[in-house]
């Protein structure tokens, strides 16, 4: 991992495994392992190898007509493979807004922006909010 102050949340053992590593230079997270971000990560670089797994929980309100949309990603490196919703009110209402899990999978050496922008698509305006994050995926060796 080379943001500093990273925010991670992985198994205690993992966790504490990439935090030592991180003290010596860097922590690439390994395949089967996931790597968890949120709104809090962008403009940082995160480093991950080949088959690691990488979440990106965001918040969003579908009701209002707003939508988050990958505006940049090289897939052949960093492949989106899923998104998963649910809701953010303890009691499901219309109007409540969601937690939305962007799933990807590091596919092959390289870097890639992941760049997300938060909008009504109809708007011709900027995005509400945007999301940015250099990923740098390096062989499973």
């Amino acid at each position: 991992m080379t943001k500093s102050g990273h925010s991670l949340r992985l198994s205690a053992s993992a966790g504490l495994m990439c935090f030592l590593a991180a003290l010596t230079g860097g922590c690439p997270f390994a395949p089967g392992q996931t790597l968890i971000l949120d709104a809090d990560d962008s403009g940082g670089d995160v480093n991950v190898r080949v088959g690691a797994r990488v979440l990106l929980v965001l918040s969003g309100n579908a009701s209002t007509g707003y939508e988050w949309e990958i505006t940049e990603l090289d897939t052949s490196v960093l492949e989106h493979t899923r998104t998963s919703y649910r809701s953010a009110c303890t009691i499901p209402m219309p109007g409540c807004g969601e937690i939305e899990t962007w799933r990807f999978t590091a596919l092959s050496p390289g870097s890639t922006i992941l760049r997300m922008i938060y909008h009504r698509p109809w708007e011709e305006v900027e995005p509400a909010r945007t999301f940015e994050l250099t990923v740098t995926v390096t062989g499973s060796d």
